[in-house]
């Protein structure tokens, strides 16, 4: 014989009114955990990165732009963390006319050796120490002066190996790479 329709009802208990509620309510705890954390994490991960701008989004219209980098980052080889002494940026830019991400333009200074250390080390180019292997880099009045790029020329990137006075130390990525910032459109 073939039943349609059969439906096996078993009477609720007091237990099992008791464990919906307790799981609806672990539910609840556990999204308030996970968001909790997240609020935590995801400061210290902003905190830690190696480059950090200001403003946030660096266009070729912005005038001052400070660049902060942090040498104790992972995200960067660690090549200064720990030092205290002064800090300057090779910087430049990769323009329209850069034919690769190797092509730096407009370089603020040249790369230190022994003959041209006063001139590869200037207040232009000095970070400012903010203690806790962090510096700030200010890029005034703007960056296409600080730079010296001429106007039909459009700045895609700012390049940067931030470096002791004689070039020995040098921060860079964490594969060893130089460091950019994009800039917005």
């Amino acid at each position: 014989m073939l039943y349609k329709n059969v439906y096996i009802c078993r009477k609720l208990t007091i237990e099992d009114f008791f464990n919906y509620f307790h799981l609806k309510r672990l539910a609840h705890y556990m999204k308030k955990t996970i968001l909790s954390s997240l609020l935590i994490l995801l400061p210290l991960y902003c905190w830690s990165q190696l480059i950090t701008t200001n403003p946030a989004f660096v266009t070729q219209e912005n005038g001052i732009t400070e660049i902060t980098v942090n040498a104790a980052s992972t995200d960067g080889n660690l090549g200064l963390k720990g030092f205290t002494g002064d800090v300057y940026a090779h910087v430049g830019v990769i323009t329209s006319a850069s034919t690769s991400n190797a092509d730096w333009k407009y370089v603020v200074t040249p790369w230190p050796s022994a003959t041209n250390l006063a001139l590869a080390n200037t207040p232009k180019n000095k970070l400012t120490s903010l203690g806790n292997d962090k510096w700030k880099l200010t890029i005034s009045p703007d960056l296409r002066s600080y730079f010296g790029v001429p106007a039909g020329e459009i700045i895609l990137k700012i390049a940067f190996v931030f470096r002791n006075a004689d070039g020995t130390l040098q921060e860079k990525t964490a594969t060893g790479g130089d460091i950019f910032v994009d800039l917005v459109p």
